[in-house]
């Protein structure tokens, strides 16, 4: 498990792209624009499916979505909770990137993205995606409050960045 964690850290550190400096460097644009490329074709995908979901729903769209028997209210409700799982967390590696942009320009690097924040950090990410894939929901009040939580804390940090730059600046 160790070594598949290793690859995982070594892909979100760049060590594999050799020697081109764009992509070697914590400064290189070619890091940052990937990731940022990356991170917002996730949020985008994961914003249109939400958006299919509840226009199905509602009946503006026919998607099939809650009329096929392959789709259950669990299926659905776990979909849902899966694309804001998804969207709350591009939002918030967005906006470290950007909060950093706009409070301390001078630092900002890829790092500032917080995408390889550490090995426990792409561990608890790794179990919270095999987690929405391969477990059937059955609290879904914990599964909101956990959405609710990952919604506060990425407000509640960019937040403390905003007010933290605000006194140092005083």
């Amino acid at each position: 498990m160790s070594n598949f964690i290793d690859r995982i850290q070594r892909r979100l550190e760049f060590r594999h792209w050799g020697g081109n400096e764009q992509f070697t460097s914590e400064q290189g644009l070619g890091r940052v624009s990937l990731i940022a490329c990356i991170l917002s074709s996730i949020l985008t995908a994961h914003v249109l499916i939400l958006i299919a979901i509840i226009l199905d729903a509602i009946g503006v769209i026919n998607v099939g979505i809650h009329d096929s028997m392959y789709f259950s209210v669990d299926r659905v409700l776990m979909a849902i909770q899966w694309t804001l799982f998804a969207i709350f967390l591009c939002i918030f590696h967005l906006a470290e990137f950007f909060v950093t942009a706009f409070c301390n320009p001078t630092v900002l690097t890829a790092s500032s993205y917080v995408v390889n924040h550490s090995k426990q950090y792409t561990i608890a990410i790794l179990v919270r995606i095999f987690e929405g894939l391969f477990s059937k929901l059955d609290q879904y009040s914990l599964a909101l409050f956990t959405l609710f939580a990952l919604k506060i804390g990425c407000d509640w940090r960019v937040f403390l960045t905003i007010h933290m730059v605000s006194i140092n600046q005083q």
